[in-house]
């Protein structure tokens, strides 16, 4: 595939495999649901929903995160290390544990 630049100068784009890995990830998910615990909305009431509803409770936080970024472009590997902050979403049903659902990069 080729793209146009601003310059209107042909690029070529291969296709390329990404993958990336945090480090030490399993330690990284059990400090964020620690924290979110600590982070808690005061007024939450689970017993408030709607009819056929459950509440649930979230608590974000943002923290940065450091890993690598493993890519073959064109049969070669490259694995460049990254640091960058990350937006964490936990969630907890009804006075229960929080669970780490969903991460967001904020690069």
């Amino acid at each position: 595939m080729k793209k146009n630049n601003k310059r209107n100068a042909s690029v070529n784009l291969e296709t390329a495999d990404v993958s990336v890995s945090l480090a030490e990830s399993k330690l990284l998910k059990d400090m964020v649901e620690e924290l979110a615990r600590f982070r808690q909305t005061p007024g939450f009431d689970a017993g408030e929903s709607q009819m056929g509803w459950n509440s649930l409770e979230t608590s974000s936080l943002e923290a940065y995160v450091s890993g690598d970024i493993s890519m073959m472009i064109d049969g070669k590997k490259v694995v460049p290390p990254f640091v960058a902050s990350f937006l964490f979403t936990c969630t907890r049903p009804q006075r229960g544990k929080y669970y780490l659902r969903w991460m967001n990069s904020l690069s």
